[in-house]
């Protein structure tokens, strides 16, 4: 199941939104701090550099094979998961929504903006 981490939520004056969505092996945390150190953490420079924007990270299973005893789930089914979330998520639909992707989370955007863009006028959840 994906999960939104907020780094900066804007309430006074939103004007966009901006979501991190990390790659293949990857999490909310490590793929944006290349270090592992919170000052390297680069959503949270951005949290700073605009103020009236709010500032989330996805973190979602990016396992990267079955070898690790996990099974991966499909580029699309991945997609179509998380579009369901982001859907759901008030918080990101007043204000545009501006992605920041790594590898396996552009693929994932991807499909899931294909998928999006398909049911946009089928479903009011999309329309909205």
């Amino acid at each position: 199941m994906p999960q939104l981490v907020p780094i900066s939520e804007s309430t006074d004056g939103r004007k966009l939104n901006v979501l991190f969505v990390h790659g293949l092996g990857g999490d909310a945390w490590k793929t944006w701090a290349f270090d592992g150190k919170e000052e390297n953490f680069w959503p949270k420079h951005m949290a700073g550099a605009l103020p009236n924007a709010g500032i989330y990270a996805l973190d979602y299973d990016a396992t990267p094979s079955t070898w690790l005893g996990k099974a991966a789930m499909s580029i699309p089914d991945r997609a179509i998961s998380v579009l369901a979330y982001l859907v759901a998520s008030e918080s990101l639909r007043t204000v545009p929504l501006v992605f920041i992707c790594h590898s396996l989370g552009g693929l994932v955007v991807k499909e899931l903006l294909l998928d999006a863009s398909e049911k946009g006028g089928k479903d009011k959840a999309f329309a909205d």
